[in-house]
């Protein structure tokens, strides 16, 4: 709306409500105390400046003013509005012969008053009893009781109908932590305040001193960005100072956030800017929804930024609880690995130690041997047992036939007593015979279950017996092929059977009693003695024959012709093909054995993981759980606390109200009775 159509739309609202027809003659500035006024922020500053442009178009004391009690005054139209007050001055200067407008300005240093009325609210019929004070004037600016002129202003029974006032959303437009400087004051009759006495401009010095010398360093210079001091001029509300608020490293250099909030700021202005006036009801009505509607976007507002602080509370606090967790796991595993380097260096301490003291003990085993040898050297003429059982070569692995030694095993001799040679002694003796003495001795010894790490090392030392065992066995297989080769003479073929076997010597009889009736029985058991022993021989054999398995075969492949190569080819195709299934079957069983190895560890780490997710779920649900309960039993007391603030603050009104009348009537009845008094007396 463009602004004269907007001054004259207020100028015919005020006019219509209070039923004026004509002009104003009189224009005048008044203020009254104990009194509820609204004046438009920059208001005073308005008036002075249309005084100012009125004096100096056509008269010095010609004044531009009025109340504005509710919003219904001139004031309102001639807010910002220049070119209606000089409209109002040119109406005036026109008709100033009859009205009265130009009185005597050297007697009493303002314009004269005619009996034309004065714009003021309507006449609701109470009585205001307060002070009229005059805008300009000397001797008549003093403050002096009124009565009349008062009359109508808001008190009693009517004011109910004034208590309501609309929420704006600034009171003033600068805001309030800006500390504006004193303005200098303007010499002349147009000063701000033309009652106070001109000031006199101080005596300056031609010089002064702007800065000192420091003892301080630039290196220890403030470095953060200086601000100066500033001043608003009057009247102006630049946009660069509601950012005040902002400082170094708290808001500025500006980011996204307080790009938005300058924004939202400007919106906040452009809407506080697009209201419409408070001059009738509609407007009223209208300004009332607008700003309502304000109110809630603000609230919306606000409840999305209250989400998003939230969200990001929760983020920090998710991501405080997983670094607390890595420090946790971190901790741990430092833990662990000090443990295992302690336990590490205790084993080789002890391993130390150990080596140590079996060296010392092999060390004094020498000297003393070596001092035996000293006091006794016959002792060397002894049989040393170990030297001959190391040595394969000896007589006891091999004994000489000439020490009336046959072989390893000796011959199995009859037991001669004649009382065993009939069955029915034999089960007599087996009746005699204890059953323990039946019983075996010797049992498998159980199989060994590894468990704790003495096992192990047990276990890891039958290994290396069992590996040193092996190796014997083969040491002595090569030293008995070696002699077999070195009998048969070089050059002679061994054929396979053509050796020499020693023949069984025939079994004596001792104590043979002749007896026809027992012959058969006597012949069934030495039957059955020849087959136990030809049992025994044949197994003696066998085990034997189990023992020079290699030998038989060498002596074999020796003893065999040459056209025999397509055999031991063939026999030599088999064994790779048996070494290469061996070799793959080896390679597939380490590559499945660390698959399961490896499945079987990730099963365990899927499962200690799942709980640990689902113990992390539980305290997250139980935290969560615990801040709505929290917050719950807050926003109830913040809620009791305010309802209590609100009761109190109402009955701290009431109790404002009540004393203030209370002065009031008192004061009004201390005037009437002196005014009383007074007239007394003159009379």
């Amino acid at each position: 709306m463009p602004r004269a159509k907007r001054e004259a739309l207020a100028l015919e609202t005020v006019q219509r409500h209070l039923g004026v027809t004509d002009a104003p003659v009189h224009v005048e500035s008044t203020w009254y105390e104990h009194a509820i006024p609204q004046y438009p922020v920059g208001y005073h500053a308005d008036v002075a400046s249309l005084e100012a442009d009125l004096a100096q178009a056509f008269h010095a004391s010609l004044t531009v003013v009025g109340n504005s009690f509710y919003g219904v005054g001139l004031s309102d139209c001639v807010h910002k509005s220049t070119s209606v007050a000089l409209d109002f001055a040119a109406l005036h200067r026109t008709n100033a012969g009859g009205r009265q407008f130009v009185g005597d300005v050297a007697s009493n240093g303002r314009a004269g008053l005619g009996p034309h009325p004065i714009y003021t609210v309507s006449n609701t019929g109470g009585k205001w009893r307060g002070v009229h004070h005059g805008r300009r004037g000397g001797g008549g600016g003093t403050a002096i009781p009124s009565v009349t002129v008062g009359f109508e202003a808001v008190s009693g029974s009517e004011r109910a109908k004034y208590s309501k006032r609309p929420i704006l959303p600034y009171v003033q437009a600068i805001p309030p932590d800006i500390l504006l400087a004193p303005a200098p004051p303007v010499a002349g009759p147009h000063q701000a305040n033309p009652c106070a006495p001109p000031v006199a401009d101080e005596d300056t010095e031609p010089t002064r001193s702007i800065g000192i010398q420091t003892m301080y360093r630039d290196s220890e210079a403030q470095t953060t960005p200086y601000t100066p001091d500033f001043t608003v001029k009057a009247g102006t509300s630049p946009e660069i100072a509601t950012l005040t608020s902002f400082s170094y490293e708290n808001g500025l250099p500006a980011g996204m956030a307080e790009v938005e909030l300058i924004q939202r700021n400007r919106q906040k202005r452009a809407f506080d800017a697009s209201l419409p006036p408070m001059t009738d009801e509609a407007s009223f009505e209208l300004r009332k929804r607008m700003m309502e509607q304000q109110e809630k976007a603000e609230w919306a507002f606000r409840e999305v930024e209250i989400d998003r602080v939230h969200d990001q509370r929760l983020q920090l606090l998710e991501k405080a609880l997983v670094e607390r967790d890595h420090e946790n796991q971190f901790l741990a595993e430092q833990r662990i690995e000090a443990l295992r380097q302690r336990l590490t260096a205790e084993k080789d301490e002890t391993i130390e130690r150990i080596q140590q003291e079996r060296v010392t003990a092999l060390r004094k085993l020498a000297k003393r041997r070596a001092a035996a040898q000293k006091i006794y050297p016959k002792r060397d003429l002894k049989r040393d047992i170990i030297g001959e059982y190391t040595a394969f070569g000896s007589t006891v692995y091999a004994p000489v036939t000439r020490a009336g030694k046959l072989g390893k095993h000796d011959m199995v001799h009859e037991v001669g007593l004649a009382r065993l040679h009939g069955l029915d002694e034999i089960q007599a003796l087996e009746v005699t015979v204890g059953s323990k003495f039946l019983a075996p001795s010797m049992h498998k010894p159980p199989v060994k279950v590894i468990k704790t790490a003495k096992d192990r090392r047990e276990a890891a030392i039958e290994g290396h017996l069992l590996s040193m065992q092996t190796k014997i066995n083969q040491t002595k297989t090569i030293s008995t092929d070696d002699h077999s080769t070195t009998t048969t003479g070089g050059g002679t073929k061994f054929k396979v059977g053509g050796g020499a076997h020693n023949v069984r010597p025939p079994t004596p009889l001792y104590g043979v009693v002749d007896d026809d009736d027992d012959d058969a029985a006597h012949d069934a058991v030495r039957l059955l003695q020849k087959l136990l022993r030809g049992r025994a021989v044949q197994n003696t054999m066998f085990e034997g024959k189990g023992r020079r398995t290699e030998l038989i075969a060498e002596l074999r492949e020796a003893g065999t012709e040459p056209g025999g190569a397509a055999t031991d080819e063939a026999a030599d195709a088999n064994a790779a093909t048996l070494a290469g299934e061996a070799t793959v079957a080896k390679i597939q069983g380490e590559v499945v054995s660390d698959l399961l190895d490896f499945l079987a560890k990730e099963l365990v780490r899927v499962n200690e993981h799942m709980a640990l997710n689902e113990f992390v779920m539980d305290t997250v649900y139980e935290r969560r759980k615990r801040e709505v309960i929290e917050g719950g039993r807050r926003h109830a007391e913040e809620m009791l606390r305010k309802r209590e603030d609100v009761v109190f603050q109402s009955v701290q009104r009431v109790h404002d109200e009540t004393a203030d009348d209370f002065v009031m009537d008192v004061l009004r009845s201390v005037v009437e009775a002196g005014t009383f008094v007074g007239l007394r007396i003159c009379k």
